[in-house]
């Protein structure tokens, strides 16, 4: 038996997490995604220049990841912009 283990990252900064909250309020998942809504929602404050209590990483399913990567505004090239991350994992086994 192989196990393969799949993660992938995307960082994104308070800006994005601020802009995918609003899409995600009119989007269809804007009921059944309220958790990640709420993540969303708290990631809006930057934690450089704020008090900040929430988790910066926070686990999503695929539809997640794809729907994020669809609807995500450009990246910032400055790394430190990009204070929260988003991770997927999969695993996959092989007989």
């Amino acid at each position: 038996m192989i196990i393969y283990a799949l993660i992938m990252i995307l960082k994104i900064s308070s800006k994005q997490a601020l802009d995918l909250e609003l899409k995600l309020n009119t989007s269809p998942y804007s009921r059944t995604w309220i958790d990640l809504g709420d993540i969303l929602y708290a990631w809006r404050i930057d934690p450089r220049y704020n008090e900040f209590t929430h988790d910066t990483n926070y686990k999503i399913t695929t539809a997640q990841y794809e729907w994020i990567k669809q609807n995500i505004i450009g990246y910032s090239t400055n790394v430190s912009d990009n204070q929260f991350t988003f991770f997927m994992k999969d695993s996959f086994v092989f007989t």
